[in-house]
């Protein structure tokens, strides 16, 4: 079973972006202290896809702790050195505030919809 949840703070604003077939998305990065060694934090590249990229595009912001449940997908790429790179990329299927509503929507300057 590949399932991940994961809670930590984003490190910039989430910016929606669209793929060349016109499907959009957003890319995160998400700081997630460690459970064993609290002085250390893991930077977590994450994405989402459709209505969810769409919803954490609008309303989470740099700094927003929030909780990240998807699966974690690896790839290598070949670089024009010939040398393989390994990334770990963090597919998100659902989000969660973990603060407090007035908070957000104070942030967003906007109402959630949910």
């Amino acid at each position: 079973m590949n399932k991940v949840e994961l809670l930590g703070r984003t490190t910039a604003d989430v910016e929606l972006q669209k793929s060349k077939d016109g499907k959009e998305y957003a890319r995160f990065t998400l700081a997630v202290q460690r459970k064993l060694d609290k002085e250390k934090t893991d930077f977590l590249d994450c994405v989402a896809f459709g209505k969810l990229a769409e919803t954490i595009a609008k309303y989470v912001k740099k700094g927003n702790r929030i909780i990240v449940c998807g699966n974690i997908q690896t790839s290598i790429v070949e670089n024009k050195d010939k040398t393989k790179t390994k990334y770990v990329t963090i597919v998100c299927d659902d989000f969660y505030f973990t603060e407090s509503r007035k908070d957000v929507i104070e942030d967003s300057n906007d109402e959630l919809p949910f």
